[in-house]
């Protein structure tokens, strides 16, 4: 059962290296793993969701797009609706023109001409219409696009928010864990020799110290990953906040091998 986990795990592992050399284009040979000393587990500010969530309705890029594209595809509604209105232009010519004859050698001739017309435009064959429902149903389009995309944002906000909240405190509750856990290795071991315990009892112990250090470093990397995706959806992920996080990291990389 543990080689069938320990197999699980470095494909994991594999996978994981490998969409990380997608996504930085070039080899990844080691990572820096995290300062437990220097991470800060600092709670959302604001502290409340609805302040997030509105907050990621006026900045989230991929909103403000939609947004984008709603204000367009509105001024082609308009445009297209122009078809039917009457057009007045101004017009203005001038004309030049030279001539000779006896009577008057080298004669030239300004003509200067100011006029508006009025254009009334009675039928099209139909292709004013048909543009302003293309126009309207891209609207419509448009609109359904941008309220699931606001709809999803808001969960996918709240998701992160409770992950940053609910994760300190299981970061908290796993470090008083892990000290517990250790107390009781070294108690089963002490126990060994003095003859009230087996080494099975030992090997358990252990088992259970290795795995509230496993549970602990996820959640670790669960809150900082759950900041970094708060951040982003609110369009707030810019370069200070890389340096925050960098910050959190040892400064000697750890080969992924290990």
């Amino acid at each position: 059962m543990t080689l069938a986990t320990e197999l699980e795990a470095r494909q994991r592992v594999t996978f994981a290296r490998r969409q990380l050399q997608v996504y930085i284009n070039q080899p990844v040979t080691a990572l820096s793993p995290l300062d437990e000393q220097q991470l800060q587990l600092i709670p959302p500010n604001p502290i409340l969701l609805d302040d997030w969530i509105s907050r990621g309705e006026e900045t989230n890029p991929e909103l403000r797009n939609l947004k984008a594209q709603r204000e367009v595809v509105q001024q082609q509604i308009e445009k297209a609706l122009a078809g039917h209105y009457p057009t007045l232009d101004l017009i203005a010519q001038q004309s030049r023109s030279v001539s000779e004859n006896v009577l008057a050698p080298s004669s030239q001739y300004t003509n200067l001409q100011v006029g508006l017309q009025l254009t009334i435009p009675i039928y099209g064959g139909g292709g004013v219409n048909s543009s302003v429902r293309e126009a309207r149903a891209n609207r419509e389009k448009i609109e359904q696009q941008y309220e699931a995309t606001r709809r999803n944002l808001g969960l996918q906000v709240q998701k992160e928010f409770q992950s940053i909240t609910e994760g300190i405190a299981r970061v908290r509750a796993l470090e008083q864990a892990r000290r517990s856990a250790e107390q009781a290795f070294y108690s089963t071991q002490k126990g060994v020799l003095a003859g009230t315990r087996m080494s099975i009892d030992v090997l358990n112990a252990e088992q259970q110290r290795i795995n509230v250090l496993r549970d602990l470093a996820q959640a670790r990397y669960q809150y900082l990953t759950a900041r970094i995706r708060l951040l982003a959806l609110v369009g707030g992920l810019n370069d200070e906040e890389v340096s925050v996080v960098n910050g959190y990291l040892k400064s000697a990389n750890v080969a992924l091998s290990n």
